[in-house]
């Protein structure tokens, strides 16, 4: 069969971050990859349509999707793109009745039934490899298989019932799953400057590891993964050596959001790096409770370069309230563990956090802004993404949170907020998040980086955006 596996273009939302997002994020989707191999494997021509590096917008996506004709058209879902994806899949389905169409990641992982549209013939939930194999088979009628046996699926009967079938099990053993398909990517859109000052290199993601077993409120990753699971540290580094001399990449980022979990596979996965000698670098996240010195160190020295820590509060009630689990001296000792080291260290934190006041914005501002080692921050607006926890106490309005719009997954974490919490409306917590960003940067030394790491041209044009000149000039120019 002829497939296309769709991830909607994702910026476009983000106000005036949209410019930013574009000159410095570029996600490679691993998930989609992996499938992809599956399918191949089984003797389907399959193409990936990433909307995003393409730059294509719904509608050119629904042009080439038409004029390809293919016979299984999939997406990949978090919250955030559902309704896109929607829109795309609605349109196919006027103009291509009979093609089939499969939805699957994240969010289906989370709402499941819940989640279904008219727009798609089947949903897959739960860790996809094998069922997706079962279900194309099905579909290709190349299999006795009924469906109803066919775990880990959403779709409708004959009666025009949505069915949700038995969910599958957690792959037990992940060094059996298959090296991603990376030859399908468009690898040279797939470029990362990891480190400022050091030329660009082409990525792609890999993961160590499925599941997490912290509880922070703001997170779904476990209701995706629920069971913690490690590759071993030679098949990772099988699959790096793989794909650097099959496909030439350069550079691995770890999805991971806690990379240093297993400290001993990380260790042996480095030594590994070290003993095989070829060059390539990688980074990854990962929590400040989760750092050590002699772990980073040999670690850097088999090419690990670039770290992201999430501390998400600088306020400690903040951090009790969201199940975190570490402490301001976790995080400033981690910091400063990276700025020994020389492994550049970046920070995301987070705004209208359950119980967040402004005096607690600005306690989490100042800390970032004071603590060494800190070069780039992210601070994004906290969202409730059903799944949960964070979401849940919304919906009871725990903790000071109000909801203000009830399409709560169409919203974006950049100049955008549905919700208040206690006194901070959703204009203050915008505000707060644009002047929290201007003053954590505003220093000597992180304003020297970001034109580094971004070059002077983009920051000027970024700068502009972001203070909203741009705007003015073109509605005076409008008038």
């Amino acid at each position: 069969m002829k497939i296309a596996i769709v991830t909607p273009k994702w910026t476009g939302t983000l106000g005036r971050y949209d410019f930013l997002a574009q000159v410095m994020v570029v996600h490679y989707p691993l998930n989609v990859a992996i499938l992809a191999k599956y399918m191949e494997k089984n003797g389907n021509h399959v193409d990936i349509i990433d909307a995003q590096v393409e730059n294509m917008s719904n509608s050119q996506v629904v042009d080439y999707l038409f004029q390809k004709k293919y016979d299984v058209i999939g997406y990949s879902i978090t919250s955030p793109l559902y309704s896109l994806a929607i829109d795309i899949a609605a349109k196919i389905k006027l103009v291509l009745p009979k093609v089939i169409q499969i939805a699957g990641g994240a969010h289906i992982n989370v709402l499941q039934k819940e989640a279904y549209q008219h727009c798609f013939d089947y949903l897959v939930f739960g860790e996809a490899e094998e069922t997706i194999v079962e279900l194309l088979r099905y579909i290709h009628e190349k299999s006795d298989i009924n469906i109803e046996d066919i775990k880990g699926i959403i779709y409708k009967n004959k009666e025009d019932v949505v069915i949700q079938n038995e969910s599958r099990p957690p792959v037990e053993n992940l060094d059996t799953i298959e090296f991603q398909a990376a030859h399908l990517m468009n690898l040279p859109k797939y470029v990362v400057c990891e480190g400022v000052g050091k030329p660009s290199k082409n990525y792609i993601s890999i993961m160590a590891s499925r599941g997490c077993p912290y509880k922070c409120v703001f997170c779904a990753e476990p209701l995706n993964a629920r069971k913690l699971r490690f590759r071993s540290a030679e098949n990772i580094a099988n699959e790096m050596e793989y794909h650097f001399k099959k496909s030439g990449v350069q550079h691995f980022f770890f999805v991971d959001s806690s990379l240093t979990l297993n400290r001993e596979q990380i260790m042996q996965l480095s030594q590994i790096l070290i003993d095989r000698n070829f060059p390539i670098t990688w980074s990854g996240w990962t929590r400040v409770n989760l750092v050590d010195e002699d772990l980073f160190t040999l670690m850097k020295k088999s090419g690990f370069i670039v770290v992201s820590l999430g501390i998400e509060s600088g306020d400690p009630r903040i951090l009790k309230i969201i199940k975190k689990g570490i402490t301001l001296e976790q995080i400033q000792n981690a910091f400063a563990i990276m700025n020994k080291l020389n492994i550049e260290a970046f920070c995301s934190a987070m705004i209208g956090l359950p119980g967040e006041t402004r005096e607690s914005v600005w306690r989490t501002v100042k800390f970032i802004r004071k603590t060494k080692g800190i070069l780039y921050a992210t601070l994004s607006m906290a969202t409730p993404y059903p799944g949960t926890e964070m979401y849940e106490w919304l919906m009871q309005g725990k903790h000071g949170m109000k909801l203000l719009d009830p399409n709560l997954h169409l919203r974006s974490r950049w100049d955008d907020c549905s919700f208040s919490v206690n006194d901070l409306t959703p204009k203050d917590l915008i505000r707060l998040q644009r002047i929290g960003l201007f003053w954590i940067h505003f220093t000597p030394k992180r304003i020297l980086f970001i034109i580094k790491m971004l070059g002077f041209k983009n920051v000027v044009r970024a700068f502009i955006e972001f203070i909203g000149l741009n705007r003015l000039i073109n509605k005076r120019t409008r008038n």
